[in-house]
């Protein structure tokens, strides 16, 4: 072989890209997916008490207490969804205080997503997609979807309380190893017509799934930041299946 096909061949062989081996992969105890509505029907103050929500779920004292002692620690990223998806924020590897705080700040000043609809759907495949395709190997796959609408943009996902497009895609994910946790924010006084005094009904029919998935349900933005706490904190230390109401 000449010497220029030897290079032409390298250099073919290079821009070939492989996946990570699983032997490759940092192992950690939990990879968790923080998958948060960011559509029109959220305002910036009501998207601001969700990342506030998170930001601080993170800065408290049990939650640092949980995610420390785990011996291998979390993987963890926030992905934002309505119609269209971002991924940007990248993952982080928490195991000390300092790591936990840090990614709390990072959360707290994480721009949202301003394009509308709400696509629970997308969201769902997005974080699976993260969860098979990131640098960890966990123990155990998360993805935590929190909103407060039901999934209408995707194709087969119209107005209504059943949506088959979402429940084969969370089926999916689920058939992977994947828990799909739901944190619904319902309105009590919302719309009747788009259901938003119902939209854990929503979650529990079409969102979450998989052995020990639950609901921890938001009665509505102000009680958000309590359930993200809770939510949180159960998914690291007690991941037991039932649906949680606020008091």
């Amino acid at each position: 072989m000449k010497i220029k096909e030897v290079i032409g061949t390298l250099a073919l062989f290079s821009a070939i890209t492989f996946p990570v081996a699983a032997t490759d992969k940092i192992p950690v105890d939990m990879e968790l997916v923080l998958s948060v509505d960011s559509s029109s029907s959220i305002d910036d103050y009501e998207y601001n008490l969700q990342s506030t929500g998170y930001a601080n779920a993170f800065r408290d004292s049990e939650v640092i207490s949980a995610i420390t002692n785990l011996p291998l620690g979390l993987a963890v990223t926030m992905e934002l969804w309505t119609s269209e998806s971002d991924t940007s924020m990248g993952w982080y590897h928490l195991k000390t205080e300092s790591d936990i705080l840090a990614f709390a700040n990072v959360l707290e000043n994480f721009s949202r997503l301003t394009s509308s609809g709400t696509d629970i759907e997308l969201g769902v495949r997005t974080a699976t997609n993260s969860l098979l395709n990131n640098n960890y190997q966990g123990e155990a796959l998360v993805i935590d979807v929190s909103g407060d609408g039901i999934s209408y943009y995707t194709n087969g996902c119209d107005v209504e309380m059943i949506c088959s497009t979402l429940q084969s895609t969370r089926d999916n994910a689920v058939n992977q190893g994947i828990i799909i946790n739901g944190l619904p924010i319902n309105i009590p006084d919302g719309d009747l017509d788009w259901f938003e005094d119902r939209i854990d009904e929503h979650y529990q029919l079409n969102v979450i799934g998989g052995k020990g998935s639950f609901m921890e349900v938001a009665a509505d933005f102000s009680d958000f930041s309590r359930a993200v706490k809770a939510k949180i904190l159960r998914e690291i230390v007690d991941n037991t299946p039932s649906i949680i109401y606020p008091d």
